[in-house]
């Protein structure tokens, strides 16, 4: 029975984990949501319907224990080296080095927002999910998954405009 279980929820492990580590910006507490909810997915294994996917199940009991997780314990930020990859894009030294310039900018964006407005970003962006399956998995309406979304860009938008000004305005009082 382990070994079936095993084999149907091993393939999810790693996305299950950085779907964590973003929510969470923490590796173990990471760790520990990934597996309290494969403890608990284990548990209930009997409630999955023959033949269902696994993964959106498992994905939301994830999602789930990330945020209780978080809710309970002040997160400490991951370093920037230890921030999950984003797919990689061109190969050339010059797109690699913005690339990896505009990632940095954007998980420092992230990690100034709330748990629920980061893993909303997350799960549309990084996990590709619709706004259907984001409110399947959060068990929240496709309404208030779309406002959500919503207001996370514009929280987001809002902190990569103030890290960019800040700079130059920076740059003005030294001049004055």
């Amino acid at each position: 029975m382990i070994d079936h279980f095993q084999a149907q929820v091993e393939p999810h492990l790693p996305a299950a984990y950085r779907t964590a580590a973003l929510i969470l910006l923490d590796r173990d507490l990471a760790r520990d949501a990934v597996q309290e909810a494969l403890l608990r997915a284990y548990r209930s294994r009997d409630r999955l319907k023959p033949g269902a996917p696994v993964w959106p199940w498992l994905h939301r009991l994830v999602v789930n224990e990330s945020l209780r997780l978080a809710g309970r314990r002040r997160r400490q930020p991951l370093l920037l080296a230890e921030w999950p990859e984003l797919p990689a894009g061109a190969p050339g030294p010059e797109t690699t080095l913005l690339a990896r310039e505009t990632r940095d900018r954007i998980w420092q964006a992230l990690s100034g927002l709330s748990e629920a407005h980061r893993t909303v970003l997350v799960l549309r962006y990084y996990q590709e999910l619709s706004e259907q399956e984001m409110a399947e998995v959060l068990g929240i309406s496709p309404g208030t998954v779309k406002s959500r979304l919503h207001h996370a860009r514009r929280l987001l938008e809002a902190h990569l405009t103030r890290d960019e000004a800040t700079p130059v305005l920076q740059g003005r009082v030294d001049h004055v």
